[in-house]
């Protein structure tokens, strides 16, 4: 009899954060109406033509992988038992706000002669842009994946050998403790959230509803309780094989199960975790398309942004009073 225990552990963490100085230029006022916010430090600017910051500033993990595995040998007679198990647990984590200034000629072209005027790097100077946008998709979930077997090698003759058993993978859908899932349903036509349904906006912080009753919201959107949008998996593997000696030197061999590639999939899951709608976001398209209606200080038309309850960290007043850039300056 041979008892076996195992124990692994990985652990990555990835920084994404494409950016010309180490300076927290969001925090010290250079962006002024983007939120103070320890995820981001910099703005994402595009001026095409120019040149082009990334928006893109996360911290993606710690993706920790916890595994315990147990197995136990026995040997009677013709038979050779062995039975198992494992557990593998799987967090992850995605720390992330995007910000992003577009600019683009219109807001300093002749609006009669738009394909030959203006100027991307006019209207980045001046500070009118094209569009503005800010996304907070952080969230926190965990995998796990169970494994359970047994099985038999059966040395009927000493020329013939059958091994037989069965395994049992059980796959736990995701878990979120913060944030939560959302995607459609194709199949029902309908948009599913996993969550329970927010209150209204005027009542509450994002994620919100400015209006809960909405009949569109009552008809296609179905908030589920739960951030396990898919239910949990059972998934039978049988196995059977045998081998016969044909001779001193020649093994006939042949064999059949089913296998599961659960490990990839719990991958891929926790990469695409993060929540669509409601999320505390937003953004505002063709500014300044015909006249000046704001400049790159009210990246939102004016309009103060929800900053969101959580993290703590957030600093509720997006205005920073540090604010030192030169987009005011020039046009004034």
């Amino acid at each position: 009899t041979v008892f076996t225990a195992l124990y692994g552990l990985s652990d990555t963490t990835f920084f994404d954060a494409p950016t010309f100085t180490k300076e927290n230029l969001i925090g010290e006022g250079y962006f002024k109406g983007f939120p103070v916010d320890p995820r981001a430090i910099v703005t994402g600017v595009t001026v095409p033509g120019f040149f082009s910051l990334s928006m893109r500033n996360r911290k993606l993990g710690p993706q920790i992988g916890r595994q315990y595995h147990a197995d136990l040998a026995h040997t009677m007679g013709r038979h050779n038992f062995k039975f198992g198990g494992e557990i593998i647990l799987q967090p992850w984590s995605n720390a992330q706000i995007t910000d992003l200034l577009i600019f683009s000629n219109r807001p300093t072209a002749d609006l009669n002669n738009l394909g030959t005027t203006g100027s991307a790097l006019a209207s980045f100077m001046m500070g009118v842009m094209d569009s503005s946008q800010l996304v907070d998709s952080s969230f926190t979930l965990q995998s796990q994946i169970w494994g359970f077997y047994a099985q038999d090698s059966w040395k009927i003759t000493d020329r013939l050998t059958i091994n037989y058993g069965v395994r049992f993978d059980y796959s736990r859908a995701p878990v979120f403790s913060t944030s939560f899932p959302s995607t459609w349903n194709f199949e029902s036509g309908k948009y599913i959230v996993g969550a329970k349904q927010f209150p209204a906006c005027a009542q509450s912080a994002p994620p919100c509803l400015p209006d809960p009753n909405n009949p569109y919201n009552n008809q296609y959107v179905v908030f589920t309780g739960s951030s396990q949008l898919r239910s949990n998996q059972t998934l039978p593997g049988p196995r059977l094989g045998l081998a016969y000696r044909l001779g001193d030197r020649t093994v006939l061999r042949g064999s059949y199960g089913i296998f599961y590639d659960l490990m990839a999939g719990v991958n891929q899951q926790a990469q695409n975790g993060n929540a669509n709608w409601p999320v505390t976001s937003g953004g505002q398209l063709n500014f300044n398309a015909t006249t000046v209606q704001t400049t790159a200080d009210a990246p939102f038309g004016g309009a103060t942004f929800p900053a969101p309850a959580t993290p703590a960290t957030i600093n509720s007043n997006m205005y920073s009073p540090n604010f030192k850039s030169p987009y005011s300056q020039q046009w004034n």
